[in-house]
């Protein structure tokens, strides 16, 4: 089943569902503003809001983004952004272009063969000991999100997710095509917002790194290009 019209309508008419992203793309901001000089070259995969692009933007890096979506492309290349419309299984940049590629959110919805042909292409993109950092949700049971369609009755996730990952199996796939530094389990959380939010921010950060489902953990991997 494809999934652009998926992705079509979650980063244009439903684009708030991006709003609670916005404690991923900082942390993920952080650590390439930490491993990279300004006006580095950085690609992300999968533009969302655009939040995140606008960010490393602002960041001084120069940023490049790729996604099925030509209406979110559009939006962000009047923006400034060199967006460019198709799949990380095919992506349009030369050998060695970037120092860095994100792809936050992304992994999960590709199959098993989208996901090499996707990881090789990063691979490629990437220059010498470049950068590649992500997530992908941590043991998500896919069956939880599984909807049906009224008019067909197809059975697909609500997002688009046909992966799950634990952490042994992303490292044995990341480290195929790549050194791997880390891969830990964290939630993304706000911080702001008074003691009471914070308590509850802290609550669920450190379930999240324990992995624990309630606090709808992620896997965080930072690697380099071999």
């Amino acid at each position: 089943m494809s999934q652009e019209k998926i992705w079509d309508y979650f980063q244009n008419e439903g684009v708030n569902a991006f709003a609670d992203a916005t404690p991923r793309y900082d942390f993920l901001a952080k650590r390439i503003a930490g491993s990279l000089t300004m006006g580095a070259c950085v690609l992300n995969i999968g533009a969302g809001s655009g939040h995140f692009e606008l960010l490393l933007k602002r960041m001084g890096f120069v940023v490049s983004t790729l996604d099925p979506s030509e209406r979110a492309i559009e939006r962000l290349r009047q923006e400034g952004i060199d967006g460019r419309v198709g799949f990380a299984e095919q992506l349009p940049f030369d050998v060695g272009t970037f120092d860095a590629v994100i792809a936050s959110e992304v992994l999960e919805h590709l199959d098993e063969k989208q996901c090499e042909l996707a990881l090789s292409e990063i691979a490629r993109v990437l220059r010498a000991d470049g950068l590649f950092i992500g997530t992908v949700p941590f043991n998500e049971k896919l069956a939880d999100g599984t909807t049906v369609c009224p008019e067909c009755g197809h059975r697909f996730h609500r997002w688009g997710h046909r992966r799950t990952f634990a952490s042994e199996g992303l490292a044995s796939l990341l480290g195929s095509r790549f050194r791997i530094g880390s891969i830990s389990t964290r939630s993304f959380v706000p911080w702001g917002g008074g003691l009471r939010r914070f308590l509850k921010s802290l609550s669920r950060w450190i379930l999240g790194r324990m992995g624990e489902q309630a606090a709808v953990p992620h896997l965080y991997f930072e690697c380099r290009a071999l």
